[in-house]
């Protein structure tokens, strides 16, 4: 059985800190989600540098399976469907980033969310469909769906 672990949790320290405490106190441990963008802090990889430079790569990769560990998913969970125009497109580019760097690295994975466009037109942030508990936004999945999501 492979036991993962999401990097997440060990943010304020190096990822060779973390990938030496896990082998000497959590050898169950298999598999490592690494945080790439999006809402994920990225303490543990430098997406630019390993996008740009194939040695760098090979070097981040040798490190972690050296102890024993694989890379079984690259996290980017954020919104790049936000009207926000300093997040929408940041993220959409992480994700984007996210997506190239996973198939350097030969991994299958990348965990993301589906993202929250705005309720209308010129709304400044995202909505969902509340309409359960917020009448008002009942059935704005529908346009959301048709104007937004599906055409990203």
């Amino acid at each position: 059985m492979r036991i993962g672990l999401v990097l997440e949790a060990f943010l304020d320290r190096p990822l060779d800190d973390v990938l030496d405490f896990l082998a000497a106190s959590a050898p169950q441990v298999t598999d490592l989600e690494v945080g790439v963008g999006g809402f994920a802090p990225t303490p543990h990889c430098d997406v630019p540098l390993l996008l740009a430079d194939g040695a760098a790569r090979e070097r981040w990769r040798a490190g972690i399976e050296a102890r024993g560990f694989r890379v079984s998913a690259l996290n980017v969970s954020g919104n790049p469907l936000d009207p926000d125009p300093g997040l929408g497109p940041r993220h959409d580019r992480e994700l984007r980033d996210a997506i190239r760097l996973a198939a350097l690295l030969g991994l299958d994975r990348v965990v993301a969310m589906a993202g929250c466009p705005p309720g209308t037109p010129g709304d400044r942030t995202a909505h969902f469909d509340a309409g359960g508990w917020l009448p008002y936004l009942a059935g704005i999945y529908e346009r959301q769906w048709r104007d937004v999501v599906a055409p990203y």
